[in-house]
């Protein structure tokens, strides 16, 4: 049976709406929020965690961080540049945790050593990195 096109895009005409006035609401909302996480002396940062990396894992972050960068960066400048874009993580000691997803992303062949830093070994190959490839190795 042939969809009807024009059913069809109504249905998204109208989903389109309710979400847009879903937005509108949560959008609304937001600088009363602030302004009383301000009275509590909350900073906003934590509130609203911002940033390509919110909420990423180290093995899905850095080789997405690296695909576009050309020139080897340290490890040091992968942790910072990783929480400059809202990575976060409970280690104590961040630039062991992402040192230790380097060598396991090397042995994966996603990324390489130069010199004292890490590049993209396949920038392409890089927005492919699953997770469930390091269950092998976390034994």
């Amino acid at each position: 049976m042939p969809a009807d096109y024009a059913e069809v895009l109504k249905e998204l005409e109208d989903q389109e709406s309710t979400l847009e006035s879903e937005l509108a609401a949560i959008r609304a909302a937001k600088p009363a929020i602030l302004l009383l996480a301000k009275k509590q002396g909350m900073e906003n940062r934590k509130l609203f965690p911002t940033g390509r990396f919110v909420g990423v894992g180290a093995s899905r972050a850095i080789p997405d961080l690296l695909k576009n960068i050309h020139v080897a960066l340290t490890t040091s400048e992968i942790v910072d540049r990783l929480k400059a874009e809202g990575w976060t993580t409970e280690a104590q000691n961040p630039v062991a945790t992402i040192s230790a997803t380097l060598s396991q992303l090397a042995e994966k062949g996603f990324v390489e050593k130069v010199g004292e830093g890490w590049k993209s070994r396949n920038p392409f190959r890089a927005t492919l990195v699953n997770p469930a490839t390091f269950s092998s190795t976390a034994q």
